[in-house]
């Protein structure tokens, strides 16, 4: 049985022509527009804890159950996303200079000890 998989670090990510420098990110922004998966998600929660410890105000403007539409928003310029760094579409880039830090995430996958038959 192998280890689970574990995302060792998470980056803030936003449009490839998007301020890489936080600050300059939310000059005159006010409030950091949040693009997440519903709750509960492992990745909003961290994104919430670590911008709240950061002081920052933050929004929720953009939700999908799928990364594919968190990325394509993105992507279309309506805000920022926290996610994996090792799956980040080749269009978007990771913006660290400033940028909140978050802890590890563990993902693991389940599954019952034994598969039932089809029905």
């Amino acid at each position: 049985m192998g280890q689970p998989l574990v995302a060792r670090k998470l980056g803030m990510r936003g449009p490839a022509h998007g301020d890489a420098d936080f600050g300059a990110a939310m000059q005159g922004a006010g409030v950091l527009p949040l693009i997440a998966s519903p709750a509960p998600c492992v990745y909003r929660g961290r994104a919430a804890g670590a911008l709240g410890h950061a002081h920052v105000a933050w929004a929720v403007v953009v939700t999908s159950p799928s990364f594919a539409g968190c990325a394509a928003a993105v992507a279309a310029g309506f805000g920022y996303a926290f996610m994996p760094r090792g799956i980040v579409p080749p269009v978007l880039r990771a913006l660290e200079d400033g940028w909140p830090s978050l802890a590890e995430v563990e993902i693991a996958l389940l599954g019952a000890a034994q598969l039932a038959g089809a029905t």
